[in-house]
């Protein structure tokens, strides 16, 4: 069973607002962030539902290509 899963972003900004536009119609919100004084650098968002956040997105280099993440919506 996938517990949650992080994914590195040039730019976590500019994923971050991806991410509000793209996962709002789900319901699925940030839950959590570290923010830049745990980091060290720019913060870290967690998002998720039901109070628990399970898509994590971060600043950094991709970690691997051709990396498919699909979530499900109960609508």
């Amino acid at each position: 069973m996938l517990d949650h899963i992080g994914l590195k972003v040039a730019d976590v900004k500019q994923a971050k607002a991806f991410y509000d536009a793209a996962l709002a119609p789900l319901d699925i919100e940030i839950m959590m962030t570290v923010g830049e004084e745990i980091t060290g650098g720019d913060p870290v968002y967690g998002y998720g539902s039901e109070g628990r956040p399970y898509l994590w997105i971060a600043t950094g280099a991709p970690s691997t290509r051709g990396l498919h993440v699909a979530l499900t919506a109960r609508y």
